[in-house]
């Protein structure tokens, strides 16, 4: 659990930092990340889910 967390806070920095029309692939590779340690998190304690208002600077 403490490796999803540190995927899904590692993935949530990278994904602030990939701007652009450039980065499309790169954020969606990202969002499956993100998604991926979500689940595992969810399974122990959805508390710990991140979302899109963990990533700074994002408008969503």
């Amino acid at each position: 659990m403490l490796a999803a967390v540190g995927q899904a806070a590692e993935a949530a920095r990278l994904y602030a930092v990939c701007r652009g029309p450039q980065y499309a692939e790169a954020r969606q590779r990202l969002q499956a990340r993100i998604a991926t340690a979500n689940k595992v998190l969810a399974a122990r304690n959805p508390g710990l889910i991140h979302g899109w208002a963990d990533l700074p600077g994002l408008d969503r």
